[in-house]
């Protein structure tokens, strides 16, 4: 009898609902905690011949990942050294990509913040891969007024 894929056992499933229909922050952040914890730190799941994002069995709708992006970009921040590469791959995950929307103001700093957060535990397999495809991404994210702090190409931010 064949073994359901992992990432269909993973846990926190019950709270994505309230994070679609409710457009809940608190769910999606009790939904981060609860599967960073479960993937040990490490946002890439390996089960037999295939690899999973932690987070591959969730889809949002543009709206949603719009409405979470700041607060996901904080919890990057904010996230201690053992999660930090979950924390930017959701992030990564919740970059609006389909189409070039206004870039919230700060964010330029906070990127920066995250270079070096980064630069500091480039030690972590795939972090820069992780980081440099944020980056890539964030090209989508067009500023409302100057941005000092983000003057700079994406190219030379990157690891």
């Amino acid at each position: 009898m064949p073994r359901e894929p992992i990432i269909d056992t993973a846990p926190g499933k019950q709270l994505i609902t309230l994070i679609v229909d409710g457009n809940s922050a608190s769910a999606y952040s009790d939904f981060y905690n609860i599967r960073k914890v479960w993937c040990d730190g490490y946002p890439l799941i390996h089960d037999r011949m295939v690899t999973y994002g932690f987070l591959d069995d969730v889809w949002f709708k543009q709206e949603i990942k719009l409405s979470l992006f700041e607060m996901v970009t904080d919890i990057a921040l904010k996230e201690n050294d053992q999660y930090f590469y979950c924390a930017l791959f959701a992030l990564n995950e919740l970059m609006p990509d389909e189409q070039i929307i206004q870039r919230p103001l700060g964010y330029g700093e906070k990127l920066l913040q995250l270079r070096e957060r980064c630069k500091a535990l480039i030690h972590e397999p795939n972090l820069a891969r992780a980081w440099n495809g944020l980056l890539t991404k964030s090209r989508c994210l067009k500023p409302v007024e100057p941005d000092e702090s983000y003057d700079t190409r994406i190219k030379d931010l990157m690891l």
